[in-house]
């Protein structure tokens, strides 16, 4: 039954091709566990589903190319204040770095909620779970003549490195580590007015709860923010959590307050969405990174005011 259902796509999607929509009236929180998994089972929670999803990545911009060796993995992220505010800028950032991508026509959920509710006595069969949906996103991508699987969500990130990638060919990352390589055929970023800022990393408690053995290339994303000129960056401390309680994004916040700073960079999707609601100017690195790349002012900050 299992294998059945993984193997049912949820929806087609494409540029002008047939959508399947079905919707759910139903908060996901409501849901026992099983079904929760026999949903992402179809690939993906009711979050950005059928015609939604392709019509928010046409919306801000995606370009997915045929025969790319990159997948982007776009998650739920797309269908919320994140997709013109962090993904937007992303696609953009990959547009203009002439990086070629494709997106999944059939995408599975990362399976956080179910890990995220595991009891200790759930939880390998909920690690399984998580791994074997991981798994199906790379198969997919192979189905795409791809190489490379890049999650452009943190947790999803950290999830994906559950997979079993040995012997397949495939290389699963985050989102950021795209950028490495042709970020350093770049001679010069430069942001469109100086400016004081800091930059969180985020204490990725969230994450090491998920998955312990989750590595990202933090050294890597920091060192950008030394190349880009006009920067004066402050590094906040990452033992803050903005994700637990209302005290860690308001500590931040204080934070940048009182050091004058105009604004706050992270790598994290979630620290960004999190620090937005408390009202604290954020930017995502790969939207700083657009705006130095290209020289033009980031023009959208916030979520709450589109």
């Amino acid at each position: 039954m299992e294998e059945k259902l993984l193997n049912t796509p949820m929806y087609k999607w494409g540029w002008g091709r047939w959508f399947d929509e079905k919707w759910f009236g139903e908060s996901v929180d409501s849901w026992p566990p099983d079904k929760v998994w026999e949903q992402v089972g179809k690939g993906e929670l009711p979050y950005s589903v059928h015609r939604t999803r392709a019509m928010n990545l046409q919306r801000i911009g995606a370009k997915p190319t045929r025969g790319a060796v990159n997948v982007i993995v776009d998650g739920c992220a797309n269908s919320g204040a994140s997709g013109p505010v962090a993904l937007g800028p992303y696609f953009q950032l990959l547009d203009v770095l002439g990086i070629e991508y494709n997106l999944l026509p059939t995408r599975y959920c990362c399976g956080w909620t179910i890990l995220g509710r595991a009891t200790p006595d759930e939880w390998d069969d909920a690690v399984s779970k998580v791994k074997r949906l991981a798994e199906k996103n790379i198969e997919e991508a192979r189905r795409l003549g791809a190489r490379n699987v890049y999650q452009f969500c943190h947790m999803c990130g950290a999830l994906a490195q559950y997979a079993d990638t040995e012997g397949t060919g495939m290389a699963v990352g985050y989102g950021l580590d795209i950028l490495t390589e042709p970020l350093k055929k770049v001679k010069k970023l430069k942001v469109a007015k100086s400016a004081k800022v800091g930059y969180y990393r985020g204490c990725l408690g969230l994450k090491k709860a998920m998955n312990p053995d989750f590595s990202f290339d933090f050294d890597t994303y920091r060192s950008w923010m030394d190349r880009i000129e006009g920067l004066e960056v402050i590094d906040l401390p990452n033992n803050i959590c903005c994700q637990a309680t209302t005290k860690g994004r308001e500590d931040v916040k204080k934070l940048a307050m009182d050091n004058n700073l105009d604004y706050v960079v992270t790598p994290c999707l979630e620290c960004r969405r999190n620090l937005d609601e408390a009202g604290q100017k954020v930017l995502l690195l790969g939207t700083l990174l657009l705006e130095a790349v290209t020289g033009n002012p980031t023009t959208r900050w916030s979520s709450l005011s589109v």
